[in-house]
This record gives C-alpha cells, sequence and structure tokens, in this order.
C-alpha cells in the first residue's frame, strides 16, 4: 500500500520504469512545469511533490529509471557507444528535453534527486562503517556507479551551461543489509543514523559541489530531518511507515514531507511563471 504509484503509461509491458518522459499529472496548458530526473530516490520523491502541489496550477512531468543516476555520458568512443545502457540512454532523453524547453522559454524548475549513497558505496574506499553497515550492490549498480564519477559532474555543468532552474535533492535514509530483524514489523524500528544515513558528510559535500555549477538560486532540499534525530533515523515519522523497501521510502511519508519541504519549488515556478506572462 506504500508503493509511490505512477501512471500506468510511465511502464512499459515488462512493468519497468520507461527510460523517457512520463507525464505524472493531466496537462494544464500554460502552466509551468516542474520536472523530477533521477534514479528510484527521485521516483520516491513524487507523492512529495505531488502533495506540494496540491490543485495548484502547475504540472509535474517524470524521467526516472531505477539505478540511473542522472548523467551526461559522451559515448564518444566506439567502446563507450558499444556499452551504453539505459542509463545512458536516459541522460540525453532528458538533457534533449531540458534544451528543447529552454529554447522555447517554457516555463520549468528541474528536481534532481538521486540515491548518493548507493553509488558512493561502490566507488570509495571501505571503512569501519562499511563492515558494520554494509550496503547492497549489483553489476548494474556498480557499472552506473562508475559511470557517475564523470556523468554526474557533466550533466550538473550541462544543467548549469543550460541555466536550467534547478532545486536538488540530499541523502536520504536507506536500511542497511544486516539491520536487526523488528518486532513492531519490518523496518519499523528506529535504527543508528550513521548506518542509514552512511557517509552522511562526504554525501553532503559531493552533493553541494553538484549544486555550485548550477543557475543561482539553487535550492539543496534536505528531507532527512524529517525521518531521523541526530543519533538514529525513524521507522515510523507522523503515524506512517518511514520505508516502502529497504531501499526507499514509503509513499505516505512522501506525501507527509512533501508540503514542508517542496512548497519552496512549486512557489518558485509558479512565480517564474507569471514574471513571464
Amino acid at each position: 500500500p506504500d508503493f509511490p504509484k505512477m501512471p500506468r503509461r510511465c511502464y512499459d509491458a515488462a512493468g519497468q520504469m520507461k527510460p523517457q518522459q512520463c507525464r505524472i499529472t493531466k496537462r494544464r496548458k500554460k502552466a509551468p512545469t516542474i520536472v523530477v530526473w533521477g534514479d528510484s530516490h527521485a521516483w520516491q520523491m513524487v507523492p512529495a511533490l505531488r502533495a506540494a502541489i496540491g490543485d495548484r496550477p502547475v504540472n509535474l512531468v517524470s524521467f526516472l529509471q531505477g539505478a540511473c543516476p542522472p548523467m551526461n555520458s559522451r559515448l564518444q568512443t566506439e567502446q563507450e557507444r558499444a556499452e551504453k545502457n539505459s542509463c545512458d540512454v536516459m541522460g540525453k532523453t532528458t538533457l534533449r528535453y531540458l534544451r528543447h524547453a529552454m529554447k522555447k522559454g517554457r516555463t520549468i524548475r528541474l528536481v534532481v534527486a538521486l540515491s548518493w549513497e548507493l553509488y558512493h558505496d561502490v566507488t570509495d574506499e571501505p571503512n569501519a562503517d562499511d563492515v558494520l553497515y554494509p550496503g547492497y550492490s549489483n553489476d548494474f549498480i556498480r557499472t552506473n556507479a562508475h559511470k557517475a564519477l564523470t556523468g554526474v559532474p557533466r550533466a550538473f555543468r550541462t544543467l548549469g551551461n543550460l541555466k536550467v532552474p534547478t532545486d536538488l535533492v540530499g541523502q536520504m535514509p536507506m536500511v542497511y543489509e544486516n539491520a536487526p530483524s523488528c518486532p513492531a514489523g519490518r523496518y519499523r524500528c528506529d535504527l543508528p543514523r550513521r548506518g542509514t544515513m552512511k557517509d552522511e558528510d562526504e554525501n553532503l559535500a559531493t552533493a553541494r559541489r553538484m549544486r555550485s555549477v548550477l543557475v543561482k538560486p539553487a535550492k539543496l532540499i534536505q528531507p532527512s530531518p524529517f525521518f531521523c534525530t541526530n543519533r538514529v533515523c525513524k521507522g515510523t515519522v507522523r503515524g506512517v511507515p518511514a520505508y516502502y523497501d529497504q531501499f526507499h521510502i514509503g509513499a505516505r511519508a512522501s506525501e507527509k514531507l512533501g508540503p514542508e519541504y517542496f512548497t519552496p519549488t512549486v512557489a518558485k515556478v509558479l512565480k517564474a511563471s507569471r514574471r513571464t506572462r
């Protein structure tokens, strides 16, 4: 019941998210548009954005695919082109859409979100926390983590060069691999922040570097205080489960945090729309 639902048109016949634009809300002519781009940590923000938009005249579209960080892959060599995957395609498709929107003078605001620790965990040297709180990985994640080392910074530089108004979502909690079983229900118990927000300082520094190349003002949205104290991240927040599964917050939790953390994003795109009339 806590699965963050998307329109059926966003999925292919196999039930996988399509690496292309998905119109989440019914299109309102002449209304500004919020675009959300990223991996499944962007997907988990969709209920939050819908709640923040409410009945305001704002369109919401997405470019989402699991384990696909927002990248600009050059694919200049024959080998790079041969090794391209759906994440490379997603990046090219998203940036093509944004270039066209900016060229046409459309009023948009981009929200970028990604699972910072999922990729950092692959490419960083192991530390003591990795032993205590191991993260999950597979071949697809490892491949994209290494692609992201150059592809993600290039994507943010491209967004800055295109002057795309952008807000960036910081690290969100995830349940580590060897988390203890919880008598209250799966993922319902409080867990150490050190494990659920692993490598937090490093990931925050990376997010700030990415934000620094965006057109100003670009807000770094950090919803982690909604879930976490200084010591723990909660299994239940404001009466609803914090998590849908090991890697994602639930739809109800996302909806509850939306107005608090994404109302400024909605206000900015509406203000920009009024200026262009």
